[in-house]
């Protein structure tokens, strides 16, 4: 269903202009329909059992990350966003509901953990859609760093008064760096770029 309305909008488009690359927008339309499915049925599976705010610091958090840092993709949109939500929703559900508290020890392991990924992997990019210029990079490998920086700052500065926020956003996180990762692209069945493979950028 995804697919066949992206090539329906991606046909229109590339219709009323002729320099439009109809396959290109059909990916991009794919992508942006996907994640609003994601938004979707997280935010109203979440809502009546009380844990929006925790499904929202979820989704805010990964696609803050995903932009940037790129990682592993399913071949399959349905299977893909079936994962997304079934992972997201199993957090937030950890994080509200379970009373887990992480030690400052290990938040710090797992930011030490995250950024030697993305030093190591990112921006990892699909041969549908590869990365090539060194710039462009180097500037998607920092801001990946930064962002998941951000994440692990406010979930120490929240930890003591919103505990399973501050689980989420050292989580979700975590999840987000690991899709970088070659096992990711091997469990999901997808093929990186020849330049992703250049580990020692």
């Amino acid at each position: 269903m995804i697919k066949y309305l992206s090539n329906k909008i991606a046909s229109q488009v590339a219709e009323s202009d002729v320099t439009a690359d109809q396959e290109i927008i059909a990916y991009g339309f794919e992508i942006l329909l996907q994640e609003a499915g994601i938004v979707v049925i997280a935010a109203l599976t979440a809502l009546p059992f009380g844990l929006l705010p925790y499904v929202l610091a979820a989704l805010v958090s990964y696609n803050l990350i995903r932009q940037f840092s790129g990682g592993a993709h399913s071949a399959s949109r349905a299977v893909c966003m079936i994962f997304s939500v079934f992972l997201l929703y199993g957090i937030s559900f950890l994080s509200a509901r379970t009373g887990l508290s992480i030690p400052l020890a290990v938040v710090f392991l797992l930011y030490v953990f995250n950024v030697s990924l993305l030093l190591l992997y990112a921006p990892a990019d699909t041969e549908i859609k590869p990365i090539q210029e060194p710039e462009t990079r180097k500037k998607l490998k920092a801001s990946a760093i930064a962002s998941v920086t951000l994440c692990f700052l406010v979930a120490v500065l929240t930890k003591s008064r919103w505990e399973g926020i501050s689980n989420v956003l050292l989580l979700i996180p975590t999840l987000a760096t690991c899709t970088t990762h070659p096992i990711a692209y091997k469990l999901f069945g997808c093929e990186k770029s020849k330049m992703t493979t250049e580990v020692s950028q």
